[in-house]
């Protein structure tokens, strides 16, 4: 391909240097859009090429695809490959225009790339995707589809999208979450969607650093997290928060007679919801959950994760939130907090008549006569505690357990036996800061039974070392999910184990 481009490029050249054509001579650039276009696509070529030579050399690959919507609109799926040189490599291949969506046409979509670039697809041992239906259908999904061309490949759900599917459940359980976020987002909007509402807000804020809201994406927990913090703080600890700031700008919205009659009707009812006490409880509630389950979000992200410690936080995350599933107490404290901060920043500030609200409301009596279920609670902090606080709990703690623990099957066994292999690498006292770095940064497992049995044989030190290092280098790892070896690996295996047992008395 880029011989091709190199060839016509000579040609033409040649040709104008026959004609004594001089161009434009001095006043050459390089930056007419058919120059540039060359430029970046001899660029691609030779990236690819150096691509596919890599993942020739080390014999087997994984492979992710994900899609997204390019500026016109259109689907663009994006191939992603995973192998091992001398470390851990991840490439993106080749970015593809959709012209479906369905399992059948993605599978030959990826045998169309990897004929193209001549590699074998019976070579892919395990692909990794969003979790959507077409992606992983048991009958037509991509992954049950790719089983038939590549039996060995194993699919793995994205572990972060796991979580986030477990987060999203929370917001269909109960009407107090779902409001909350949808009022968070509706006055980021409200607000940026307009020069002149940025500028009273600025005007407004006492914020140094000049947040601006942020708005909530369909796909992204994170992006809750973020929208969340701006606006309430910390769990318990709004003095960072711009909450007050929002507050001061919607009144002043509200009473701006030169707004539309829409935009104030908008700004009220804004302000209303905000300052109502079960907005500020379901905040608190949500703050005290990201507490935990961002640093875990984020940690299933990163680009090191260790096999080892990743189960060990889903399994922490979950025995945490046990632990606070029936403590609602702690969340009316926090929300009692943030109240009475922001009642006391209001009363200092001038020409303000706001004042939030500092309880719960108690629900209406039912009148003589009045059709009504029974046992209900009149009470309005038991039957928040009881209708919302404890089923979102009870959800998140559910769905960690059951989203994730139909994986286990894929490292479980395998994390005890590397974990046994971290400790006896380490045992005589001899760190390898190497080997510390591989093992405690691998983030995929592999299937070591074999190389347990020579190395529970009492070999040195030495030996242990060797054999470590020629069978960790073609472990393939990706990212934050989780992959198997192939009968190649362990015929590998084998032979190195058999080369090292030779030589022992």
């Amino acid at each position: 391909m880029f011989e091709g481009t190199s060839h016509g490029v000579h040609r033409k050249s040649k040709k104008m240097h026959q004609s004594h054509t001089r161009g434009r001579g001095a006043a050459v650039t390089f930056l007419s859009k058919t120059t540039v276009n060359t430029v970046i696509s001899t660029v691609k070529c030779l990236i690819q090429e150096t691509i596919v030579k890599e993942v020739a050399e080390s014999g087997i690959f994984s492979v992710q695809i994900d899609m997204t919507q390019d500026i016109t609109s259109h689907e663009q799926c994006s191939v992603i490959l995973r192998y091992v040189t001398d470390a851990i490599q991840e490439r993106l291949l080749a970015v593809v225009k959709c012209e479906a969506s369905t399992g059948q046409y993605f599978v030959q979509m990826l045998t169309d790339v990897m004929q193209r670039f001549n590699l074998d697809i019976s070579n892919c041992v395990s692909n990794a995707t969003d979790g959507a239906s077409n992606m992983q259908g048991q009958y037509r999904g991509f992954s049950a589809l790719l089983s038939s061309k590549t039996p060995n490949q194993v699919h793995v759900w994205c572990y972060a999208h796991v979580l986030n599917l477990v987060l999203a459940d929370t917001t269909e359980m109960a009407l107090s979450s779902g409001s909350l976020f949808s009022l968070i987002n509706d006055i980021a909007v409200f607000i940026c969607e307009s020069y002149h509402r940025i500028n009273v807000r600025e005007q407004r804020s006492q914020d140094t650093r000049h947040r601006r809201l942020s708005t909530i994406g369909e796909t992204k927990w994170g992006a809750k997290d973020v929208a969340l913090i701006k606006i309430f703080g910390s769990f318990g600890k709004p003095d960072h928060a711009l909450y007050i700031d929002v507050l001061m700008t919607l009144s002043v919205f509200k009473a701006q007679a030169t707004l539309k009659t829409a935009a104030c009707v908008k700004a009220r009812g804004f302000l209303e919801a905000l300052m109502r006490y079960e907005t500020v409880l379901t905040a608190q509630l949500f703050l005290r959950i990201f507490e935990v389950t961002t640093p875990l979000s984020k940690y299933l992200q990163s680009s090191g994760l260790d096999i080892l410690t990743a189960p060990r936080m889903v399994m922490a995350t979950q025995d945490t939130m046990k632990d606070m599933a029936r403590d609602f107490m702690s969340v009316t404290q926090a929300a009692d907090t943030v109240v009475q901060w922001a009642n006391t920043q209001l009363m200092v500030e001038e020409d303000c008549e706001l004042e939030l609200e500092a309880e719960l409301p108690q629900k209406r009596k039912m009148m003589a006569g009045e059709m009504t279920s029974d046992e209900t609670l009149t009470d309005p902090y038991r039957a928040y505690e009881v209708e919302v606080h404890n089923q979102i709990m009870d959800t998140i703690t559910e769905s960690i357990h059951g989203r994730f623990l139909t994986h286990a099957t894929l490292y479980l066994p395998q994390v005890e036996e590397f974990e046994y292999l971290r400790v006896l690498f380490m045992s005589e006292g001899r760190r390898d800061r190497e080997i510390d770095r591989r093992i405690g940064s691998a983030s995929a497992v592999m299937r070591m039974q074999s190389l347990s049995v020579v190395v529970k044989r009492e070999l040195s030190q030495k030996a242990r070392l060797s054999i470590y290092r020629s069978i960790y280098v073609p472990i393939l790892t990706y990212g934050h999910e989780l992959w198997v070896m192939t009968e190649r690996m362990r015929l590998q295996i084998q032979a190195a184990e058999m080369s090292f047992l030779r030589g022992w008395p």
